[in-house]
């Protein structure tokens, strides 16, 4: 029983490193992307305003699908255990579902993005995920 805590421990733990060499692997990628498809922007918190990639979250939740698709993948192949897939899966789509919004916010520009009130409006039915898998439950 300790034995298989501490697999499923370090599987976690690995998951968490997977996670941030992928995002450090990808960022580099992404930006390099930006910069020959010119999705640059300013820098507005800098005294020279320096241009810098644009909709940078790309490789974030990238490296977010990818180390939690290897977490799963262990978790289901290695340990054996079907435990909080569910959860996990939700996790994934409330993710993806928020990134969208901020995608979108990135892509029509600082002008022409969405407007402040429409953030808080748009992120409301991202819970419904969390709502589906409670339901029936108090």
């Amino acid at each position: 029983m300790f034995q298989k805590m501490l697999f499923e421990f370090l599987i976690a733990l690995l998951h968490v490193f997977v996670a941030f060499f992928l995002c450090f692997f990808f960022c580099k990628i992404w930006i390099k992307t930006a910069r020959k498809n010119r999705l640059v922007g300013k820098d507005m918190n800098k005294y020279k305003k320096t241009s810098v990639a644009e909709a940078g979250g790309i490789a974030v939740i990238l490296s977010i699908v990818f180390s939690t698709a290897l977490y799963i993948f262990f978790k289901t192949f290695i340990l054996k255990s079907l435990t909080n897939l569910v959860e996990i899966l939700t996790f994934i789509v409330t993710i993806l579902l928020a990134c969208f919004i901020g995608f979108v916010d990135d892509i029509l520009g600082w002008k022409k993005g969405l407007r402040q009130w429409q953030k808080p409006l748009l992120t409301i039915p991202i819970a419904i995920p969390l709502m589906v898998i409670n339901a029936g439950h108090s």
